[in-house]
């Protein structure tokens, strides 16, 4: 009980011993329940109280329910055995228990404790006063501990660095595990590729395979036009911004194509030679329906991305200059704009139309056919070409109607171009009016002499580089039939483009 707040009543009931501890007098209640709430009467409430039931609590009767509290009042041998009891208690821990404070916590002596008759339990319920140990003794106390401590720290480090190295040995015998496991993991062949080697052949997963392309480095030549598929998959994100993905799981007839898949698709069909039922039957389709699709939506675009490299609108005086070649100096050509070539390619006759069937007849081949024209540098760089005229329309006339409205077939003035005799005369067609040169033409004389076949022959060799190039275009598979079928003629302008590109 606080002797300064409690009630005063209730101080005198219970002469036991008392303490100081925080600066505060406190009483001992021994045996007795914990007292709750006495602070919530006033003083004069608790004296009143106290006047009104003092015989009843003197007497040894029950206390009274009118107090929060419920005390207990023993009889006097019981009182006079539990305060000598306990007075005992305290004053043998004043004069034998001094308190060990050690970082700002007190904690009993145990062992003067015992000694004094009292247990453990009991010296851990009682909370003993502030008080200091010798020096002597504190010191010797202190430095046990310092001994203990150092001790079990040893100790728990040794304990640690052995778990540290266990640890460490553990973790480099995993680490082992797991490079052999990659290593085997990769050494063993996938399903993809088990099912490749035991199918064979080339089918919906290996044409578009990265692995399967460095096995067979020939084979993309054959499919795709290009020594290396590395090539075709720049070309396919610089002309359509498409990410190339390395197939891992084997596609079925129900798998729709994808992007990328159909791009390449209609690249084989512009480089293989192939026609849309072999696409089918490679690729594990059973009708070339979907190949059709594919074909109809992406050759345009392909054609798209062969204008953008063929017709070349920055050739000027100075590209002219830098690309001349050494051989057109040596015989005396310079400012050479141009070479322009003609090639007509064969087709099927149309019987349905009399019309279209007359205008596609050529002189040059004798045959229905389809004429294109295209200029070219001595370097052999193609910058314009025509779209598909029917054969019966002449050379000139085609160069007529582009070189009159076209930007990209303005000529530097004073520069010239070289031809056959078939452009005989185009010259006045081109805005600056740029001159075609024939130097196989007799110059005097019933024939030609030596020195006149020698130059020609010189000035056909010099000129034949727009031969070499009508070579590169002719070698794309779509062209590669000796005539053009029916059913491809609304692809030619874009096929053309392509290989005019492609040259490039």
């Amino acid at each position: 009980l606080d002797a300064t707040k409690d009630c005063p009543r209730l101080r005198n009931l219970y002469t036991g011993d008392h303490r100081t501890l925080d600066g505060k007098e406190y009483y001992i209640i021994p045996n007795y329940s914990y007292i709750d709430s006495i602070r919530d009467f006033t003083e004069a409430e608790i004296e009143a109280r106290n006047r009104k039931y003092d015989a009843e609590f003197l007497g040894g009767q029950l206390p009274v329910s009118g107090f929060k509290c419920e005390v207990p009042t023993p009889d006097g041998a019981h009182l006079r055995i539990g305060t000598r009891s306990l007075h005992r208690t305290m004053m043998a821990k004043r004069s034998s228990l001094e308190p060990i404070q050690e970082n700002g916590v007190v904690q009993p002596n145990v062992s003067a404790a015992t000694e004094a008759g009292t247990t453990e339990e009991t010296v851990s319920e009682v909370t003993p006063p502030t008080g200091t140990l010798l020096p002597q003794k504190r010191a010797s106390i202190t430095s046990s501990e310092d001994k203990i401590c150092k001790k079990r720290a040893e100790s728990a480090l040794k304990r640690a660095n052995s778990k540290t190295q266990n640890y460490k040995i553990e973790l480099e015998a995993l680490q082992l595990k797991l490079k052999n496991a990659e290593a085997e993991l990769a050494a063993r062949p996938t399903e993809l590729e088990t099912l490749s080697s035991a199918v064979g052949g080339w089918n919906r997963v290996s044409f578009q395979s990265q692995k399967a392309h460095d096995t067979f480095p020939n084979k993309c030549s054959q499919l795709f036009g290009f020594k290396r598929f590395w090539d075709v998959r720049r070309i396919i994100y610089a002309g359509f911004k498409l990410k190339y993905v390395e197939p891992t799981t084997v596609k079925t007839n129900r798998d729709k194509f994808t992007k990328y898949e159909q791009c390449l698709i209609a690249l084989m069909y512009l480089e293989s030679g192939m026609n849309q039922v072999k696409i089918a039957d490679m690729l594990g389709r059973h009708s070339s329906s979907t190949i059709s699709a594919i074909v109809q939506f992406w050759i345009p675009k392909w054609g798209r991305l062969g204008r953008d490299l063929s017709r070349l609108p920055f050739v000027d005086a100075h590209l002219i200059d830098e690309m001349e070649t050494l051989k057109f100096k040596n015989l005396g050509m310079e400012k050479i704009a141009y070479l322009i070539d003609g090639k007509d390619f064969k087709t099927d006759t149309s019987r349905v139309d009399r019309v279209v069937n007359c205008a596609q007849q050529s002189s040059k081949v004798h045959h229905s056919a389809i004429r294109i024209i295209t200029w070219g540098l001595p370097s052999g760089l193609t910058f314009e070409h025509t779209d598909g005229f029917l054969a019966r329309a002449s050379e000139k006339k085609i160069v007529k109607v582009y070189a009159e409205n076209n930007p990209r077939l303005v000529m530097p003035v004073g520069y010239s171009g070289l031809g056959d005799k078939g452009f005989q005369g185009t010259g006045t067609y081109y805005v600056n009016c740029n001159i075609v040169l024939f130097p196989a033409f007799l110059w005097s004389g019933i024939q030609f002499d030596a020195k006149q076949i020698g130059y020609s022959l010189q000035c056909a060799q010099a000129r034949y580089s727009i031969e070499c190039m009508y070579s590169l275009v002719t070698n794309r598979g779509c062209f590669s039939s000796t005539i053009l079928p029916r059913h491809m003629f609304c692809y030619f302008d874009d096929m053309n483009d392509w290989a005019h590109g492609r040259a490039n």
